[in-house]
């Protein structure tokens, strides 16, 4: 009797004493499954935080230049998000959709600029880290989706080198952490499903996916929603927003000239506008264009010259490789959205990600011009359902070999029409720096 005496002093409970072998030796596998997991998310978020940091480090510093340089990307503001990035006292005018975008990016630019950092070096530091986030948080929750971990590494590896992950994980804007949230709303459901999670969970997730754009609570919202009976998720729908509105007046004493983002905004002006080429056209660009880069034109803007436009281009229009890789995503897409199906029998999680799906894309037929501008919100929304063909034993192997080449064709031609892209922006702002200068 000493024994079970001594376990009781030290304050272990008498159940231990019980516990079977086999449990113990079930519980190793899964321990090493998990360290495993976490060595390869790692790798991956530190491969895609080198490349991006070291793409985002190549661009010129005319880029930054508000008055040369904005809209130019796509209709991006990378001018303005980089000022947003590295000074607080800046207009910081869009926080009325990017609630808290201002206080995370000045929180992490700066102690890096009084390590004595360049803005563009600090800038590029952070870009790496959102893209860091992004990618590990990507391979996470595919493997929570039940991927085989060597699918869940092609996967994210598709996903990271999509034209969406290519032109906006490599620039400051606010996309990247922006869809870091809404894959972690996911994987905090994917998560629930299978072990029972304190709502506060739900509470931190929802309140992330509003936290950088507004628009991407849905995913926060449908999360709770399809995991929590209808009144827990009302209520931790609205403990998210209180906790955003605290953190925004933490917020507003840091950076003095952030709106509030309930009340004023003036978004309706992007309603319905004739330049997104009506639905076809934003189809085309969610669904195909967010995956292969077509050939990229211009169009001309009031008072911002020729800026970098594909919402009008056709399917597989930047060339033979293009061509391939549009045909390769249009079989992988097919395949998974079956499997999608098939899997929402079984599990919540699809049809999560299918209802935030749903979401963008009714958003994006009545808001927007340049539909690309919100590829990276829609890329892991695609991917995922692309994803599940993997989990269908009989289109396992070919899912697998069509990612595969999907991968190395992304890496051709989206490759590419980034080079390209940056060298035309950069003739752009070289000329209206010369036309100035004259």
């Amino acid at each position: 009797m000493a024994e079970p005496a001594a376990v009781l002093s030290a304050g272990r409970r008498p159940d231990a004493l019980r516990a079977r072998p086999d449990d113990v030796l079930a519980a190793a596998p899964a321990t090493a499954s998990r360290r495993r997991d976490a060595l390869v998310g790692l790798l991956l978020g530190l491969i895609g935080a080198i490349v991006c940091a070291r793409a985002a480090a190549t661009l010129d510093a005319r880029w930054f230049d508000t008055a040369r340089a904005s809209d130019l990307w796509f209709e991006g503001d990378l001018p303005r998000v980089a000022a947003e990035m590295t000074d607080r006292w800046g207009a910081h005018s869009r926080s009325t959709v990017h609630p808290l975008f201002s206080l995370v990016a000045l929180g992490l630019t700066t102690p890096l600029r009084v390590a004595g950092l360049t803005r563009l070096h600090a800038v590029a530091v952070v870009v790496g880290v959102f893209a860091f986030v992004w990618t590990a948080g990507m391979f996470a929750l595919l493997r929570i989706a039940r991927l085989p971990r060597v699918d869940a590494a092609i996967f994210t590896a598709l996903a990271a080198t999509s034209a969406a992950g290519m032109f906006w994980l490599t620039v400051p804007e606010t996309y990247a952490i922006g869809s870091a949230t809404i894959v972690a709303a996911l994987a905090v459901a994917g998560i629930a499903e299978r072990t029972p999670l304190d709502e506060r969970w739900f509470v931190g997730a929802s309140a992330a996916s509003l936290s950088i754009t507004v628009t991407n609570w849905a995913a926060g919202v449908c999360a709770a929603t399809w995991l929590l009976p209808w009144r827990r998720a009302v209520q931790v729908t609205a403990n998210a927003l209180a906790i955003v509105v605290l953190l925004w007046s933490v917020q507003r004493a840091v950076v003095p000239h952030a709106d509030f983002f309930v009340g004023y905004s003036n978004e309706q002006r992007y309603f319905l506008r004739e330049e997104a080429g009506g639905p076809g056209a934003v189809l085309r660009s969610l669904l195909v264009h967010t995956m292969v880069m077509p050939r990229i034109g211009t169009v001309e803007k009031p008072r911002r010259g020729a800026i970098l436009t594909v919402q009008r281009a056709p399917i597989g229009s930047g060339g033979a490789m293009g061509w391939m890789a549009t045909a390769l995503w249009s079989v992988l897409l097919a395949m998974g959205a079956w499997s999608t199906w098939k899997a929402s029998r079984r599990s919540r999680l699809p049809t999560v990600v299918a209802a935030v799906l749903a979401a963008e894309i009714g958003l994006h037929l009545i808001y927007g011009t340049e539909t690309f501008l919100y590829a990276l919100n829609v890329a892991p929304l695609v991917v995922f359902v692309a994803a599940m063909s993997a989990r269908t034993p009989r289109l396992r192997r070919l899912a697998r070999l069509v990612a595969c080449a999907l991968v190395v064709c992304n890496v051709v031609n989206n490759g590419r029409q980034w080079r390209d892209a940056r060298g035309a922006v950069g003739a752009r702002t070289a000329w209206q720096a010369t036309a100035s200068a004259r």
